[in-house]
């Protein structure tokens, strides 16, 4: 009886020490297989993600801009025969809008010429006169204007009554503009990599008016607009 006892003492501490060893490799995978994650990983991610998100929201496209002018050709109608209409402008400048604005929201004025150029209408009867370019954001524009500082009506053949005699003379008449500067609405898309051809065209027939003073300029105009290839410039055009 005594040696039956001994021996089922031994077998149970062998296999109390085996169960112990099977708990405690149970316990080294677990903290293996389940250890926290590193956050080195996720933190570059999200940087890079934020970085090129950024880059694209600044991406803004540009295209051409080439602002003219023209005479409608017609005979104008005024005592004496108009031989110049001389004009001094001395800024060219837009009204840009945002697109998703409509065209009575606020934007600001982008410039395309600043400057001092004088033209004579009647020579571009058959001619566009370039007055500028400019690379300017590509969408919507609503207003062009022209500052001018003076403008000159040269009429020969007008009558004039000297003592009762009639004697051919020769008038210069210089009328100023009131608000210094020729405004027009006018909505119009400049394109990307694109050029933008605004052509002011002139009807001098309706724009001279005859005053007691001489003659003044109420200006009546047509606006025109025409898309281009970039570097490309109309046909019969110059640059004044």
């Amino acid at each position: 009886m005594t040696l039956k006892r001994v021996k089922v003492q031994h077998n149970f501490g062998r296999i109390f020490l085996i169960g112990i060893a099977i708990f405690i490799t149970i316990v080294l995978i677990s903290l293996y297989l389940f250890r926290p994650p590193t956050i080195t990983g996720p933190t570059t991610t999200t940087i890079t993600t934020a970085t090129q998100t950024t880059s694209t929201t600044q991406h803004q496209e540009f295209g051409n801009l080439v602002v003219a002018i023209k005479d409608k050709s017609q005979r104008v109608d005024v005592v004496g025969t108009l031989n110049e209409l001389l004009l001094t402008i001395t800024k060219v400048e837009v009204h840009f809008v945002d697109q998703s604005k409509n065209v009575n929201a606020t934007g600001e004025w982008k410039s395309v010429f600043n400057g001092s150029k004088r033209v004579d209408l009647l020579t571009l009867t058959d001619l566009i006169g370039i007055v500028d370019q400019r690379e300017l954001p590509a969408g919507k524009y609503t207003q062009v204007r022209l500052e001018v500082k003076d403008i000159v009506f040269n009429v020969s053949n007008t009558l004039l009554h000297v003592k009762n005699k009639r004697y051919d003379a020769k008038v210069t008449n210089s009328s100023g503009v009131p608000s210094g500067e020729l405004r027009f609405v006018h909505p119009f898309n400049i394109t990307a990599s694109k050029t933008t051809l605004l052509t002011i065209d002139f009807d001098i027939q309706q724009s001279v008016k005859r005053t007691a003073d001489g003659y003044m300029l109420k200006p009546v105009v047509k606006i025109s607009q025409e898309i281009l290839e970039k570097g490309q410039m109309p046909t019969n055009s110059i640059d004044i």
